[in-house]
């Protein structure tokens, strides 16, 4: 068997100066690039919600999805428009509409995607954004698990949290910092005493997740309310967990919303201010901690 050999011809990948020298040459174009599609953006926002307007919105979606869906279309529209006349991009507009009409289609999610990602133990996505599936489920009609207790549990994240925090003065890193970073702090501690529980494997681990949007629309608002923390636990129900410097309306309904779809609601609070008590609710209480 002969072999022979062909030396390809050298392309920019193969060459790092000439790789440098087209990089540069499309810094130089950057601005003035960055200027055209500034403007052209500029001029698409009412005719992008004219072209929104004429997509019938079926009444079954919810309002707070709605308004998620019109954010994201416009989005998508204005920046196709961009491409259209600025760039040259033809076809791009029908493109993003179509796409718009796709992300409609699917809202709001099935009673059989919900259940794939509680099986999975994941938030299922929509339009971009991480939902808890198990509120999900409730809100659209689907049967839920009943409300649920573990004393052991919050107690073991109530020793967790004080032994970390001893010695800790959250009043004084709220002033020195904010009370956001003192519910970031909180709310890595929690994620660890999660990631730290026993497990045989790691199928079985609990998982702590962030900010998963809820559909409740607390005190009125026209989106949907975000949870501080969700554990997700193998075979037992999530503790949903809100975490507050003061008394906050909108995490008791959030969380009373949690409990009605099986999940055990906890609220952690940690500054001051009155401690209203909730029957249905389970409190760690920080503040005397500090």
């Amino acid at each position: 068997m002969s072999w022979s050999y062909r030396p390809s011809a050298r392309s920019d990948r193969d060459c790092p100066p000439c790789r440098r020298a087209a990089w540069a040459e499309v810094e130089k174009q950057l601005p003035a690039r960055r200027e055209k599609a500034r403007a052209a953006s500029a001029a698409t926002g009412d005719e992008a919600r004219e072209l929104l307007a004429g997509i019938d919105i079926p009444e079954s979606v919810p309002a707070p999805l709605v308004a998620g869906w019109r954010s994201v279309a416009l989005t998508l529209i204005r920046r196709a428009m961009v491409a259209e006349r600025a760039f040259g991009k033809t076809g791009a507009v029908g493109t993003a509409k179509k796409h718009a009409g796709q992300l409609l289609a699917g809202l709001p999610p099935g009673e059989a995607e919900l259940r794939a990602a509680v099986d999975a133990r994941e938030p299922v996505k929509i339009l971009g954004k991480a939902h808890w599936p198990h509120g999900s489920l409730r809100v659209l009609g689907h049967d839920s698990e009943p409300p649920a207790e573990d004393p052991a549990a919050v107690a073991a994240l109530r020793t967790w949290l004080r032994q970390a925090l001893a010695g800790t003065d959250l009043k004084a890193d709220a002033e020195s910092h904010s009370t956001a970073a003192v519910t970031g702090l909180l709310t890595g501690l929690v994620r660890d005493w999660a990631d730290a529980q026993p497990r045989t494997f790691r199928h079985n681990r609990w998982i702590g997740y962030r900010e998963l949007t809820v559909p409740v629309t607390p005190g009125g608002a026209r989106r949907y309310g975000r949870l501080d923390v969700v554990v997700n636990r193998p075979g037992r129900p999530d503790l949903v967990i809100e975490i507050d410097s003061a008394h906050n309306p909108r995490s008791v309904e959030k969380l009373l919303f949690a409990r009605d779809a099986g999940a055990v609601p906890i609220w952690i609070r940690w500054l001051g201010g009155s401690l209203h008590e909730h029957p249905d609710i389970t409190v760690i209480d920080l503040r005397a901690a500090q």
